[in-house]
């Protein structure tokens, strides 16, 4: 599915208009509807209802004590447009509805006008409160059954202030349900910032996700995310006006065809892992492992001989080599035994646990230079440490390698990379992995709450899987490997990096249902990686369509 800024979402609205003849009344009644429903779910879940919300008291029955009560907070722009027309649809299933809109009524213009005419019109108390919130609606809200927020929309940036940031409180301390429409009030719907902003229990979204929804730290402010279709045609959506695209099964199950009857080992690539040290022998065992399950068809780790008889005992499937003589890093002299380890290769990893000893900085900067430009590669941990250094200096090591590369960086890393701080980093995480992605030439994978896959050419993906219990030593090994599998199978870069993300978080997400977020152990996750791409090769037909072909996403 594609993901929208702000900016790209109001020129689809504007083509939907000018190109398809779609009146701007037309989606607010589809928003608005869209919304009502999810209302009426929210109700159905928290066992909220009485026989007039499901539509048994009929429009207009008055304040009987089982109708549910919905409180509609709004703006003056469309954003409040959308949520009186969520007004007059909930009316209509028998909801108690009250308006309360934060700003003088003469204010609102447009499509939204017609609607606050018509929410009037059908006798809904609109309360108007161009100063900020009373007690009465304090205490209107504490025993509202569910608050619709509307009061500000994608088109808003910038610091609450004024009346507005006074109901963002309000709805914050009143622990009520919440929907929010198309993004929490205060929240930038392009970086994902925003404090104070609306904590919502719900948030219907318009047409497409916004990109700041998926990512940290918006993603903690939405709740559960649902995306409302409002008549958007697929071909102005699918097209190529918006640069993201929101990672889900479909596009993941691209990187898994079926598999021939007659394969062999041999078709399904040669793995390369270049990991450990002394200290860390736990980072290789778990990258082979991610690579091994994510269908591999052969894993070479190259170890330094210090740490092999430790971890040759952890693995079966992988032909653990040791390298330099009683050597527990590698450094310069390693370089010629590894080079011919990537002869056998159809792809590379290297990092996990290697250390920072100056001598495996100069080994993993002249293995980089030696390697075959045309030979795919994933560099993660201690392998993106030794190229940080100027940010001329990581340009020149990696500009000649180019778009086969994929660098799968922490904000501490990334921060290192580009010579950053790690503020600056998580500030924007779109900006900063495209400017990454577009001065170093490479596909930059930017871990964190919403992994973000950014191509040089200036598109980007987020991933849609994963939770916090991800956020432990090791796991980001098993998706080092998991990536490296898939560019040894023959996946494009940005293909191998988003769905290695996809699966990985799928994973974990899977054993968090079973046994709970706290105490996922990365060790955990290799075992359960097959589970996730039978169920991505069982995808028929994802919702939207057929697997969606890479191609048409990222490049």
């Amino acid at each position: 599915m594609k993901l929208a800024t702000a900016a790209e979402m109001r020129e689809l609205d504007r083509l939907a208009r000018d190109r398809y003849g779609i009146p701007g009344l037309l989606l607010m009644e589809n928003a608005g509807r869209a919304v009502a429903r999810e209302v009426m779910a929210l109700l159905v879940e928290g066992g909220g209802l009485g026989p007039a919300s499901l539509g048994l008291g009929g429009p207009g029955a008055g304040g009987a004590p089982d109708r549910p009560q919905v409180s509609i907070w709004a703006g003056k722009g469309n954003n409040g447009g959308d949520g009186f027309c969520a007004a007059r649809h909930l009316l209509e299933l028998g909801a108690d509805v009250r308006v309360t809109l934060f700003a003088e009524a003469r204010a609102v213009r447009g499509d939204a006008a017609v609607n606050l005419d018509i929410a009037r019109r059908l006798g809904i108390d609109v309360a108007e409160r161009p100063d900020g919130p009373t007690d009465a609606d304090r205490l209107a809200l504490a025993r509202s059954d569910v608050i619709v927020d509307a009061l500000l929309g994608t088109g808003f940036s910038g610091p609450l202030r004024g009346p507005v940031a006074a109901a963002v409180a309000v709805i914050n301390e009143s622990r009520r349900p919440v929907v929010s429409i198309d993004v929490p009030s205060g929240l930038d719907a392009d970086t994902g910032r925003g404090d104070p902003a609306v904590r919502a229990t719900v948030t219907v979204t318009l047409g497409l996700p916004k990109r700041g929804l998926v990512v940290a730290p918006g993603v903690g402010r939405v709740g559960r995310l649902i995306v409302a279709p409002i008549s958007m045609p697929p071909a102005l959506l699918e097209g190529t006006a918006v640069r993201g695209t929101w990672v889900e099964a479909g596009e993941a199950a691209a990187a898994f065809p079926e598999r021939p009857r007659a394969a062999h080992k041999g078709d399904f690539g040669h793995l390369l892992v270049v990991a450990g040290a002394r200290g860390y022998t736990g980072a290789p065992v778990l990258a082979a492992s991610g690579a091994v399950r994510t269908g591999a068809g052969l894993v070479t780790l190259a170890v330094p001989r210090g740490i092999w008889p430790v971890v040759g005992r952890r693995l079966r499937e992988v032909m653990v080599q040791p390298v330099t003589a009683e050597a527990e890093r590698f450094g310069p002299e390693s370089l010629g035994e590894v080079l011919t380890f990537a002869e056998r290769a159809t792809a590379v990893a290297i990092g996990p646990g290697l250390g920072r000893d100056p001598a495996t900085t100069a080994f993993v900067r002249a293995f980089l230079d030696r390697l075959p430009l045309t030979l795919p590669m994933v560099i993660d941990a201690d392998g993106l440490n030794a190229l940080a250094g100027a940010p001329g200096e990581t340009i020149t090591a990696l500009s000649r390698r180019g778009s086969v590369t994929v660098l799968t960086p922490h904000p501490g890393e990334m921060a290192h990379l580009m010579g950053v701080t790690i503020e600056e980093v998580q500030r924007d995480r779109f900006a900063t992995s495209t400017a990454a992605a577009a001065r170093l030439g490479t596909v930059v994978l930017l871990k964190g709450a919403g992994t973000i896959v950014a191509a040089p050419v200036g598109s980007y993906g987020v991933n849609s899987t994963g939770n916090p219990g991800l956020a432990s030593g090791g796991t980001g090994d098993v998706l080092t490997g998991a990536i490296g599998a898939l560019l040894a199978q023959g996946q494009a870069t940005v293909l191998a990096a988003a769905a290695g993300a996809y699966v990985h978080g799928r994973a974990a997400d899977r054993l968090a249902a079973k046994r709970g977020e706290a105490g996922l152990a990365a060790g955990d996750l290799p075992a359960e990686l097959p589970a996730v791409i039978r169920e991505l090769r069982s995808l028929t037909a994802p919702p939207g369509g057929e697997p969606l072909k890479p191609e048409g996403r990222w490049s």
